[in-house]
């Protein structure tokens, strides 16, 4: 299903998918063997009681992609992980959000 957030990102949300893939596929699109080291995102864990982790990979070119276990759409989307890309478009660049349930 795809639509668009709040924050005018593209969104897709997929089913049945495992965090084993999930995180497979955040490794295969930032070109890394290794998932690199998380950070707590302090405020998502207080709202939630969850521990919220956020993981980022800088590509050869340069674009930031991020795989999260924390969005503001959670409770709408019933994502368990989020993956932000970035996407060209002419001059700008959007970030792609794949939601995980």
């Amino acid at each position: 299903m795809g639509m668009k957030n709040g924050l005018n990102r593209v969104v897709g949300v997929y089913k049945g998918v495992s965090e084993k893939e999930v995180k497979a596929l955040f490794m295969r699109l930032g070109g890394v063997n290794k998932l690199p080291t998380s950070v707590e995102n302090e405020k998502y864990t207080k709202l939630n009681g969850k521990k919220a982790l956020r993981y980022t990979v800088t590509t050869p070119n340069g674009d930031k992609i991020t795989l999260r276990n924390f969005s503001e759409t959670s409770e709408v989307s019933s994502a368990k992980w989020t993956l932000d890309i970035p996407v060209s478009v002419g001059k700008k660049t959007k970030i792609v959000e794949l939601k995980f349930q």
